[in-house]
């Protein structure tokens, strides 16, 4: 009876190593918590990701910490520093104050986030009039960003695509190159967002993009 019991097992195991994928089976699949893996799935999922894009730019350039770059005359006084006059611009705007990193991690966030919605949705199980549709709020999104970079930065890193390795070699592209991927996604999303008369309640539409 034992000496059945070992083969018994041995089959067993011998068929397991035939027909276990090793790379599914060992693929981990969250279920307690949010991924890039599950959180871009549904429609619905899409537009909450793109709703998080409306949010930082509401932030970043309506409230005080986002109006920090707009002020700088001698005239200008930031309430937040006990009514300091602003006319020191030589210090106010140096390469290595805070100001001036703000902006730049802050649309660079908003770039990351819209090359994931854009570098993903293709392969979604979505009807080609959505993806069609959340890459063109995406697309926008990331031209107001590099838009808003190119004006004060001039030349800056140009990224195309969804970044899923760690990477610090990155180089400065002329302002020309951004400028022209900028435009080729302002004009990909005045193709593709609803017109004034169709779109909903607080989205973009394709007036906005042609603007």
């Amino acid at each position: 009876m034992k000496h059945r019991i070992i083969a018994f097992f041995l089959l067993a195991c011998s068929v397991m190593n035939i027909s276990c994928n090793e790379d599914r089976f060992l693929k981990e699949v969250p279920l307690d918590f949010i991924t890039v893996e599950n959180a871009y799935v549904t429609y619905a999922d899409y537009q909450s990701a793109l709703t998080g894009l409306y949010n930082m730019v509401r932030y970043y350039e309506y409230t005080n910490e986002g109006m920090r770059c707009m002020l700088g005359t001698d005239v200008a006084y930031n309430a937040r520093r006990n009514n300091d006059r602003m006319g020191n611009l030589v210090n106010e705007y140096k390469p290595t104050t805070d100001r001036i990193a703000y902006h730049w991690e802050s649309y660079y966030k908003l770039i990351k986030n819209a090359n994931t919605i854009n570098s993903r949705v293709w392969e979604a199980d979505l009807s080609a009039s959505e993806k069609e549709l959340i890459s063109a709020e995406a697309r926008f999104f990331r031209a107001f960003a590099y838009r808003t970079l190119v004006y004060y930065y001039g030349d800056i890193p140009l990224i195309k695509e969804e970044v899923t390795v760690p990477k610090k070699d990155y180089i400065r592209n002329s302002r020309e190159e951004v400028l022209a991927f900028m435009i080729e996604d302002f004009k990909y999303a005045s193709e593709k967002l609803p017109s004034i008369a169709d779109v909903q309640d607080g989205k973009v539409s394709d007036l906005v993009a042609k603007h």
